[in-house]
């Protein structure tokens, strides 16, 4: 019940926070609220993102929604953007981050789970993996086009990720072009000021 009412006071003022496991189900609804707002106000949207990832392919459709979406939408980080949330945080418009947020890039995986063991396993496997290494290509040109780096730097990146767990602040986040602004302490009114008449 308080959460219900929190998301909508949160709602009125355009804030949609994303802090659970980016799933396809999440992305529907997330989906679903940023056009409801829209629906009523061109204000921008602003997602409040402390997110760890989650389904590569969800995060991907979402980054195309907001890449698309005919309002700008900002982003803010503050907390974590980890994995796949980084797909997210570049699809929008305006990225910006409080100074202590942790970023984290790493290979982005995508593809089915096999658990049963049959004569296509094999077949199945080889498919999936081209798959996968197609989809991680349009991974990376994604972030390279959105952050202008190479997708040989973005590559970089993601293998100190994937093999030292490097994880980094927003002072370096901005000197990757992963985000356009850091917040400083009042310098992003989140919420709007009620008018006096």
């Amino acid at each position: 019940m308080l959460e219900e009412k929190l998301n909508e006071l949160l709602e009125q003022q355009h804030i949609i926070c994303i802090q659970d496991v980016l799933t396809m189900e999440l992305v529907v609804k997330l989906r679903a609220q940023i056009l409801c707002m829209a629906v009523t106000s061109n204000e921008s949207p602003k997602l409040f993102i402390d997110c760890g990832g989650g389904e590569c392919e969800a995060a991907l459709i979402f980054a195309d929604f907001l890449c698309s979406f005919r309002i700008p939408v900002v982003g803010i980080i503050n907390g974590s953007c980890k994995s796949s949330a980084m797909l997210v945080l570049q699809g929008c418009a305006k990225r910006l981050a409080t100074p202590h947020s942790q970023f984290f890039l790493h290979h982005l995986l995508h593809g089915f789970n096999y658990t049963l063991e049959d004569a296509y396993y094999k077949q199945s496997k080889n498919v999936n993996e081209a798959h996968g290494r197609e989809t991680r290509n349009q991974i990376y040109e994604f972030l390279a086009k959105r952050t202008g780096n190479t997708k040989k730097e973005i590559r970089e990146i993601a293998k100190r990720g994937e093999c030292y767990e490097w994880m980094f602040y927003a002072d370096t986040a901005k000197k990757l072009r992963f985000i356009d602004d850091i917040i400083q302490p009042g310098g992003y009114p989140l919420l709007s000021t009620p008018s006096h008449t």
